[in-house]
């Protein structure tokens, strides 16, 4: 029925069809958050769920982990040109079990979990790189996950629990300093933010040098942050944000757009032209 909560018990169903259900996110959060937390960058690997802890250490979240590491005994091999990674793992908690493959998958690569003996998912290339999610998994219990693909190696199997005190504890932390009123007016983003002391603004798009940001109506500059999101530095205060995006050579390419017309125009109108007032000037018949 519409209006049940999902599966995780964080969002509202809004709207549902034959093919998809839509919710409604009520812990939804703005495009960018103050930065509370240490000055030194996190070093960034290949764990997905090691790496959200670190930005949510980085941005000054405090609460405890959302994800808990499960302990793995694992055994990897190559049979018929087949990799195999089998895991035996025993649940700590009644929270989701989540799971994100490490593998480098060719362009027709393909994986497939199995939860004892039977097929949890399937993934291939195109898909590659998500981190999914069990449910009905119970405390104490011991799980084998065995999973098979034409990649050359499985690298590692990253299995954690999902916390979802410390998920919304999070999510109170960064609501607190995060950007607000925000507004997408296409190719231009507004917001207010208000800042207790001089800081950081961490703003969630991916770092585009076609970017212009106004501070309270100032052309200000901005930087990278974690090789890939946008630092904004603002002062202590309440500050208006904007952000305008133009693509890099956006207008440049409009110029010779442009000069191509004008060149175009010339040789297929005013040259023909040129050329018919030219005979008319000295008598020459075009006629047979």
């Amino acid at each position: 029925r519409v209006g049940k909560k999902d599966p995780y018990g964080l969002y509202d169903e809004k709207m549902k069809s034959k093919s998809m259900k839509v919710y409604e996110n009520h812990d939804a959060l703005g495009l960018g958050y103050l930065k509370q937390g240490q000055d030194l960058s996190p070093s960034m690997g290949e764990n997905p769920f090691e790496n959200q802890e670190l930005l949510l250490s980085y941005l000054g979240v405090e609460g405890g982990s959302v994800y808990s590491e499960l302990t793995q005994e694992v055994e990897k091999g190559f049979l018929d040109d087949l990799s195999h990674y089998r895991a035996y793992v025993k649940v700590l908690t009644e929270a989701p079990v989540c799971y994100y493959i490490n593998c480098d998958l060719p362009y027709d690569g393909w994986i497939q979990v199995y939860l004892d003996g039977e097929l949890h998912s399937t993934t291939y290339a195109r898909d590659s790189g998500q981190i999914f999610v069990m449910q009905g998994l119970h405390a104490g219990e011991e799980h084998e996950f065995f999973i098979v693909s034409n990649a050359k190696e499985i690298k590692d199997l990253y299995l954690y629990q999902f916390n979802t005190e410390a998920y919304l504890s999070a999510i109170q932390s960064l609501a607190a300093h995060q950007l607000e009123n925000v507004i997408c007016d296409g190719n231009v983003i507004t917001g207010t933010i208000s800042a207790p002391g001089d800081s950081t603004l961490f703003v969630t798009l991916p770092y585009d040098e076609g970017y212009t940001v106004y501070v309270d109506g100032k052309k200000t500059p901005y930087h990278m942050e974690q090789d890939t999101f946008m630092g904004i530095d603002v002062p202590a205060g309440e500050h208006a944000v904007k952000l305008v995006y133009m693509p890099p050579g956006l207008i440049p390419g409009g110029i010779v757009s442009v000069i191509m017309i004008v060149c175009g125009l010339g040789y297929f109108v005013v040259f023909p032209m040129y050329g018919r007032a030219k005979v008319k000037k000295h008598g020459v018949s075009t006629s047979e």
